[in-house]
């Protein structure tokens, strides 16, 4: 078997190496790889209203087991996580894009 992931309800299986795994979401599969994402990168797409904090350690999490990156659209820029990023860094590497600031001194106004 091929390694991939499909949505079961209100998990993902996802097939390692090790057999499969099955975790709760907030990302699921998606068939449109989002622009400039690398094209071996897991294409997923955001469930319901997250936080991209929640989001980057979910898809680093899924990166991890996967051995490969994901990418997914978060209001309108491709983010990816990829195995052993800082999803912590890479959220804030996406807030400073989007708000041209830190969450901190988008906080302080």
């Amino acid at each position: 078997m091929s390694k991939g992931f499909a949505i079961q309800f209100s998990a993902v299986t996802f097939f390692s190496e090790d057999g499969w795994h099955q975790q709760s979401y907030c990302l699921a599969h998606s068939d449109v790889l989002p622009k400039d994402a690398p094209p071996n990168a897991i294409m997923a797409v955001v469930v319901g209203s997250r936080e991209i904090f929640e989001t980057t350690r979910e898809a680093r999490k899924l990166a991890d087991l996967a051995g490969r990156p994901v990418a997914f659209d978060f209001s309108g820029l491709t983010v990816v996580v990829g195995p052993g990023d800082d999803p912590d860094a890479v959220a804030r590497s996406w807030w400073q894009q989007l708000h041209g600031c830190t969450p901190e001194q988008s906080a302080e106004r």
